[in-house]
């Protein structure tokens, strides 16, 4: 076979230019540049598909006021609000908002986990109950004012201190003290309703010392009392002269948007212990307590837990999924939803449901989602490298008492 020629011409000759054609001609092309390859795309960027929030505030950028301090704290920067709290203390300030200051300090230094330091700042106020500390003996500046002046926080948080050094015992006592102490003035008083809230939170507290040395039963029963004393009171309210069956406490004499969490923790404290028929009761006693049990976050998660201690984690499952279409940065549905599926043998969808709940709020993520996630990477080929990116993550937008160890539980000793 012969190939066609591709020449205008045949004749040789042809295919050399005349000097004049040649000059006629365009000039060659530039050389095209040497190839660039693009910037490297961080991997947080990546991992969010978006810049990782900044950080939102330091000392240098809030007032330097209360206020500036509680917006520091408020979004986790703990070393710049105890930093602010410090500076401020060391100025003059009428009593009552030292006192202020003085907790929002200890409450960043225990942030950071100096306890020593935060210990040492409550001594410096000695007994709470002293004369110094009441309205009476500042009548230039508090006129017509009586009683303390101590934030009832700072007293709760007086009692609660000595578990932080893993003194519990002394906790308690101070705890059930203030506990009495607030039984005695309920007594003493026409309406209980503030001493209500007030003992509430002491048993809260009380609690948690107890489930913290794991003596489940004793939590157990505080939160049946107290449960007892909000429907007590709910129920009083509602057979006020005032109410109308059209008032919420009449319709739902149990109160749900206060029992709602105790209710929840009650049910949770017994699944601790594993009783689950007293758990199973707690959850009826919520879902009898709320208008739309279906519409409750808590419920739903609580309800799932159960699901999760019976072993049916395709039921549980769905409770939790439910429970993050009700509220997508539910971090506690997410991980338990992350269990369940790693349970079902679903060990990418449990990384996907970790990794779209630190996506969704990076900056409000919790140390179990993260160390969980860390687990998780590890049991998949290839994992080191996500690891990496999630510890990047971590360092770029987690507050200032996020605990980094967590990064570290599944590393080989």
């Amino acid at each position: 076979m012969s190939l066609e020629a591709t020449s205008v011409s045949d004749d040789p000759l042809s295919m050399l230019a005349a000097p004049t054609e040649l000059a006629a001609a365009a000039p060659p092309a530039p050389p095209p540049p040497p190839y660039a390859p693009p910037p490297p795309m961080d991997p947080v960027v990546t991992f969010l598909g978006r810049s990782a929030p900044k950080k939102l505030h330091g000392e240098s950028s809030v007032p330097a006021t209360e206020e500036g301090v509680r917006m520091l704290a408020s979004c986790g920067a703990w070393r710049a609000a105890a930093s602010l709290s410090e500076r401020l203390l060391s100025q003059s300030h009428p009593v009552d908002k030292l006192l202020r200051l003085r907790w929002s300090y200890i409450v960043a230094l225990l942030k950071l986990r100096e306890v020593a330091r935060a210990e040492r700042e409550m001594t410096l106020l000695g007994d709470l109950h002293a004369e110094s500390w009441q309205y009476e003996g500042y009548p230039g500046i508090y006129p017509g004012c009586t009683g303390s002046m101590v934030p009832y926080s700072l007293h709760l948080l007086h009692a609660l201190l000595p578990a932080y050094s893993g003194k519990f015992d002394h906790a308690l006592a101070r705890l059930y003290t203030l506990l009495a102490s607030e039984a005695e003035a309920a007594s003493g008083s026409a309406g209980a309703g503030g001493g209500l809230a007030r003992r509430t939170q002491v048993v809260l507290a009380i609690v948690n010392v107890l489930c913290a040395l794991h003596d489940y039963p004793n939590a157990a029963t505080h939160l049946e009392q107290i449960i007892l004393e909000v429907q007590s009171s709910a129920a009083e309210e509602a057979s006020e002269p005032g109410a109308t069956d059209e008032d919420e406490t009449a319709k739902y004499p149990t109160a749900p948007k206060s029992l709602t969490p105790l209710l929840a923790l009650l049910a949770r404290v017994y699944l601790q212990l594993g009783n689950l028929a007293a758990a199973a009761d707690a959850l009826q006693r919520l879902e009898a307590s709320l208008g739309a049990p279906d519409a409750s976050v808590v419920l739903r998660v609580t309800r799932g837990m159960l699901q999760m201690a019976r072993s049916q984690y395709s039921t549980a499952l769905a409770e939790f999924e439910a429970a993050r279409a009700l509220e997508p940065a539910n971090a506690l549905a997410a991980n338990n939803a992350a269990v369940c599926q790693l349970y079902c043998g679903a060990l990418t969808d449990a990384i996907g449901t970790l990794e779209a709940q630190l996506k969704a709020d990076p900056c409000g993520m919790h140390e179990v989602i993260v160390s969980n996630l860390s687990a998780l990477y590890q049991m998949r080929e290839g994992g080191g490298a996500a690891k990496e990116v999630l510890e990047r993550l971590v360092v770029a937008t987690s507050t200032d008492d996020f605990d980094m160890g967590v990064l570290k539980l599944d590393e080989p000793k």
